[in-house]
């Protein structure tokens, strides 16, 4: 239903989404953003619009109790998440097992983490992609290394909609903050 891409370069992270919006077999666009800023944290949303609006309304992150950043976002960032979505309605149980419809690239402190649908966190060290338009995007990514990173997300999002029929411009490009 999208495409989330996003690279780290120069000590910043850039992330990238589409527009794209599916519903069966029903496309439209979407005028709300899959990328965008919480605080501190440029979060990108792949999947269910209610992830994206949750996270976007609702989400407040926790504070740092540690100095070890991916030890944060796998205990209090990734808690708050949880209760996030608990609170707004859209988890799901199955065989005890907790997960919710869709996937994330958080970007904080010059970091890429990805978080997916059954909350594993991953710290992604160079690019990522997510949604059904992550493949022909990670390959755009690989095949630009070497150009600048508003040219490789524009080239890796424009790949994915040639060769996606659920993803879908305009697209957007945000920058972390320093």
């Amino acid at each position: 239903m999208t495409v989330i891409a996003a690279l780290k370069a120069r000590g910043l992270v850039w992330v990238a989404g589409d527009a794209a919006f599916m519903q069966g077999w029903d496309l439209s666009i979407r005028p709300d953003e899959k990328v965008f800023y919480c605080k501190q944290f440029l979060i990108g949303v792949a999947g269910s619009p209610r992830a994206n609006n949750l996270l976007k309304w609702s989400f407040d992150p926790p504070q740092p109790q540690t100095n070890n950043l991916t030890e944060y976002m796998n205990t209090s960032f990734l808690n708050g998440v949880r209760k996030c979505f608990t609170d707004g309605g859209f988890t799901e149980k199955d065989n005890d097992v907790e997960s919710y419809s869709s996937e994330m690239l958080v970007a904080i402190l010059g970091r890429l983490y990805e978080i997916d649908s059954g909350y594993q966190v991953i710290e992604v060290p160079e690019y990522a992609s997510i949604g059904t338009g992550s493949d022909v995007a990670l390959g755009a990514l690989y095949a630009t290394e070497g150009m600048g990173p508003m040219r490789r997300l524009q080239i890796a999002l424009e790949s994915a909609e040639k060769f996606n029929g659920a993803v879908r411009g305009p697209f957007q490009i945000l920058r972390s903050r320093k």
